[in-house]
C-alpha cells in the first residue's frame, strides 16, 4: 500500500485544474495515490478530471450530485477514504514543486512524533505575487504548542497544500466540528494537529498558493463572516491553551466586528457577548470602534 494519499478537492477551478493534477502526479516522490473530488462544479472541470481517469496515480475520482458549500466536508470525505498513514490535501487551484513529497514525508520518516511536516509558499494573488516567505536557513522542528504559540495564535499560518499530516494524529471531535466552519476550518484543523504532536517546518518554499477575490475565505473576511469561526477559535484557543490572540489582532477583530454589516443581527450580537465572556479587552475595543465608526457617520449628515 502507498504511504501518502493526496487529496484533490475541487469546485470550479478548471482553470488551474491540469496544472494542480500534473504537479501531483509527476511528483518525483512515487510512493502514494490520489483522490480526486469535486463538488458538483459548474464550468468544465469534469472534462479536466476524467483526463486522469485510469492513471497509475489516480485511485478514486468522485462527482458530489449536489455542492455542499463546505470546502471541509470535502476535506473530511477524503480524509474518510484515505488509507494511508500520511495525507496530502492539494488544492484545486495550488501548484507544487515536483520534488515537494520527495522533501516533506521523509520529515514525517525522521520524526515519529511529528503531527505534520510542511513547507513554506509563494502566494499569488490574482496573477500578482504579493506574499513570498522567506526561506529559513534550515529545518526548524518545533514541539506543538511551541508552533501554535508563536504563529497559529492570531492567523492560520499554513497552507493546507503545503502540509503532509499523519492521520492517526487527527481529532475525530474536531473533523466532526469544522465541516460548519466556511473559512477558518483550516486553522482549526492545524491547531488541533499541533496539539497532538510535534511540527516540522522544511526550508524550502515548494508550494505556491493561488488567492482570488471571489475565494471562499476572502469574500468571508471582506464582509465580516469570519468572525463568528473566529470566536469560535478564540474559545479554542481559551480551553485548550489557555491563552488570547494577541491585543494587535483582537484590536483588529474588534474594529472589523464594529464595522460589518452584519452587527444588528441577533447571531451577531449573540456571539458579541460571547465574545466579551472570553475577553474583556475585546470589549473595551469593540465599544471604542464603535463609537469611533457611529461619530464619523454622523459627520456625514
Amino acid at each position: 500500500m502507498p504511504l501518502v494519499t493526496v487529496i484533490i478537492p475541487n469546485y470550479n477551478h478548471a482553470a488551474y485544474l491540469k496544472q494542480r493534477i500534473d504537479s501531483v502526479v509527476d511528483q518525483t516522490y512515487r510512493d502514494f495515490e490520489v483522490i480526486i473530488l469535486d463538488d458538483c462544479s459548474t464550468d468544465n472541470s469534469a472534462e479536466i478530471i476524467e483526463q486522469y481517469r485510469g492513471h497509475e496515480k489516480v485511485k478514486r475520482i468522485i462527482y458530489n450530485e449536489v455542492n455542499t458549500g463546505s470546502p471541509f466536508i470535502q476535506w473530511k470525505k477524503g480524509i474518510a477514504l484515505a488509507e494511508t498513514e500520511y495525507i496530502w490535501i492539494a488544492e484545486s487551484d495550488d501548484i507544487a514543486d515536483l520534488d515537494f513529497l520527495e522533501n516533506i514525508a521523509p520529515l514525517l520518516d525522521e520524526n515519529k512524533r511529528c503531527a505534520f511536516a510542511f513547507c513554506d509558499s509563494t502566494t499569488d494573488y490574482d496573477g500578482f505575487i504579493n506574499q513570498k516567505q522567506k526561506p529559513t536557513a534550515e529545518n526548524k522542528l518545533y514541539i506543538g504548542k511551541e508552533f501554535i504559540h508563536q504563529h497559529n495564535i492570531n492567523a492560520q499560518f499554513v497552507n493546507a497544500s503545503c502540509v503532509v499530516f499523519r492521520k492517526d494524529k487527527i481529532n475525530q471531535q474536531v473533523i466532526s466540528d469544522f465541516v460548519d466552519f466556511r473559512s477558518s476550518g483550516d486553522w482549526l484543523f492545524w491547531t488541533s494537529l499541533a496539539l497532538k504532536g510535534n511540527v516540522v517546518r522544511h526550508q524550502q518554499i515548494l508550494n505556491f498558493y493561488r488567492r482570488h477575490e471571489t475565494s471562499v475565505s476572502d469574500i468571508a473576511y471582506k464582509t465580516g463572516k469570519y468572525l463568528p469561526e473566529a470566536f469560535r477559535l478564540m474559545q479554542y484557543f481559551k480551553t485548550n491553551l489557555n491563552v488570547y490572540p494577541s491585543i494587535p489582532q483582537i484590536k483588529k477583530w474588534a474594529s472589523a466586528w464594529a464595522r460589518n454589516t452584519l452587527q444588528n443581527t441577533a447571531e451577531t450580537q449573540s456571539l458579541v457577548k460571547a465574545a466579551f465572556s472570553l475577553s474583556k479587552t475585546f470589549l473595551l475595543y469593540y465599544i471604542y470602534y464603535l463609537a469611533k465608526y457611529k461619530f464619523s457617520k454622523s459627520k456625514l449628515y
